[in-house]
């Protein structure tokens, strides 16, 4: 179940290949720290162009990784995945931007939600013969 979705403004440099690496990445870490079926893990990206930090920072950039699962994790468990995630994000966001131009100070963002499964229905559809 585990949805991760990552927000980053369009002056920070991220390829969808590091991308796609970052969320396996992420997944992997996932089914370790709070034993998940990595089958059900899920990620999206978004770029962002229209924001706003402070009052008008053009030098300054944000990356938000917010990660929802369902509740019932230990709060050691939810503690290791927030480490975890932000040092693979931050290792990621660090290596790809080392020459980057357009920002000089990148705030890293790392939230975890959980989900009252009462409140969450998942369900599959599945087509026999579909080739």
């Amino acid at each position: 179940m585990p949805i991760s979705q990552l927000e980053y403004t369009d002056n920070i440099i991220i390829s969808d290949s590091t991308i796609q690496v970052f969320f396996k990445k992420l997944h992997i870490i996932l089914k370790d720290t709070i034993d998940c079926n990595i089958n059900s893990c899920k990620a999206r990206a978004y770029k962002l162009s229209d924001y706003t930090i402070g009052l008008d920072n053009d030098d300054v950039s944000f990356v938000l990784l917010e990660i929802k699962i369902i509740s019932g994790r230990s709060s050691e468990a939810r503690l290791k995945l927030k480490l975890a995630a932000n040092n693979i994000l931050k290792e990621t966001i660090k290596k790809e931007n080392a020459n980057n131009t357009k920002t000089n100070n990148i705030q890293l963002r790392v939230n975890i939600t959980e989900i009252d499964p009462k409140y969450y229905q998942m369900d599959n559809i599945i087509f026999a013969n579909k080739a």
